[in-house]
């Protein structure tokens, strides 16, 4: 049963960034091909009802403690990542891209914290507030309509922490998104990013190739834990599951 569950969840691991892979390529086909698809077509369907409903009904027979992740990573594995950010209950948390929220919403939910979630979909915005109604999380978590690709405005130091789930990847400029979060992180303030890691032995040229022809970046090994030490960023950590990596971070004293 065990090795049945260990196989399953590397199937997931696989088959998850692949189906990201796969709607991100169809989208750019699409797209070169009549130049008229709007992105708001393709997060309406990525976060439509019916593909809510599948979603839920497959991920909960993998996972027996499935709490509405839209990703390939197990519960254990966020909460492990939501342990990075190490935060209390007075604490203001940033939640860049995040979907339909069921993560920020467990954040919230398990410590106590304060959230702003952004978001560029309508209707993963409405989604998440609507359920964080149901959870009686309303008063702790904020939904905001906001593109996370441009500039964040939000005061410097606006955040006691600030993570990324499953997002990162799928920015056109991902150092530059590195930098926006590290302005409005308050000092000794915690970064936390759950993004692409390319196999240990997959060259980098054919992470490129991925990524030229579905728009998902492949990042290499030591890339963004790289990135974040030349930022300035101490206490780097990070741990490799499948074809995903957590990093965590902390901005260094002012």
């Amino acid at each position: 049963m065990l090795a049945r569950r260990v196989w399953r969840d590397r199937s997931l691991d696989a088959a998850g960034m692949v189906a990201k892979a796969t709607s991100a390529a169809e989208f750019k086909m699409r797209v070169a091909g009549d130049g008229e698809l709007q992105s708001s077509e393709f997060y309406r369907v990525r976060y439509s009802g019916a593909l809510r409903q599948l979603q839920d009904a497959v991920f909960s027979e993998v996972y027996d403690d499935y709490f509405g992740q839209s990703s390939w990573i197990t519960t254990a594995d966020y909460d492990r990542f939501f342990s990075m950010l190490e935060v209390a209950r007075a604490s203001n948390v940033l939640d860049v891209a995040s979907g339909w929220g069921a993560p920020a919403l467990r954040l919230a939910s398990r410590t106590g914290c304060s959230v702003v979630r952004i978001e560029i979909n309508h209707e993963a915005v409405a989604s998440a507030t609507a359920l964080a109604e149901q959870l009686d999380l309303a008063a702790r978590v904020r939904f905001e309509l906001r593109d996370a690709d441009q500039p964040l405005s939000f005061p410097d130091g606006a955040f006691d922490a600030i993570c990324c789930f499953a997002a990162l990847h799928l920015f056109p400029e991902p150092l530059a998104a590195l930098d926006a979060m590290a302005r409005v992180l308050a000092p000794r303030g915690r970064l936390a990013i759950l993004t692409s890691a390319r196999a240990p032995l997959t060259p980098a040229p054919v992470g490129a190739l991925i990524g030229a022809a579905t728009g998902l970046r492949v990042f290499g090994r030591e890339e963004i834990t790289r990135a974040l030490e030349e930022r300035g960023f101490e206490d780097v950590r990070r741990r490799v599951s499948g074809l995903a990596q957590f990093v965590g971070a902390r901005r260094t004293p002012a």
